[in-house]
């Protein structure tokens, strides 16, 4: 997914920039229930990346091709890592 394309849609979910670095690294943080993530420079992001975000943030995946097979992948893995 385009980085552009993928910070709009964190806006629209209740996210803001808390901060860049020089590189073009940005922190967002959910206004909602204050969780924070990092958003790498990466142009185009893969689909894991933008699914981990969003995991992190608690916010909805954006519509895109891959991500919901990504986001599959990574509840899997999450499953085997924290048999909870």
């Amino acid at each position: 997914m385009n980085r552009d394309e993928f910070m709009v849609h964190l806006i629209q979910q209740g996210c803001v920039v808390v901060r860049e670095d020089s590189k073009g690294y940005s922190v967002v943080r959910n206004l909602i229930n204050f969780k924070m993530s990092g958003v790498p420079v990466n142009n185009p992001l893969r689909a894991a990346t933008v699914c981990r975000i969003c995991k992190n943030l608690e916010i909805s995946l954006p519509e895109g091709d891959g991500l919901v097979e990504a986001n599959a992948v990574i509840e899997e893995a999450h499953k085997y890592h924290n048999p909870h």
